[in-house]
């Protein structure tokens, strides 16, 4: 699940997997790893930065959830502290 997933998130953000590293500061040889299986328990850390670099959660990537969501802190404003949520939609996965 979680290299078929991988993938399909890459691609559909449109990038290569060396733009991938890229952005994520992950290495190629292991996003590639990942991708065909070989490496089926990448760290927390490694699948957190994947995770934001394509605006998913690592559940979502992992396969617990069908939900692409993403929470971030908003900017707090005076003393407030919000949370924005942005959820994508999963079609055609």
């Amino acid at each position: 699940m979680l290299a078929e997933r991988l993938k399909t998130r890459r691609e559909a953000a449109g990038l290569s997997k060396y733009a991938l590293h890229q952005y994520s500061g992950i290495g190629v040889a292991t996003i590639s790893d990942i991708e065909s299986g070989t490496n089926r328990n990448p760290g927390v850390l490694t699948l957190g930065k994947l995770a934001d670099t394509l605006g998913c959660s690592i559940d979502y990537l992992a396969g617990r959830t069908q939900e692409l969501r993403l929470s971030r802190p908003a900017r707090p404003r005076a003393g407030r502290s919000t949370t924005t949520e942005l959820t994508l939609s999963t079609a055609g996965e």
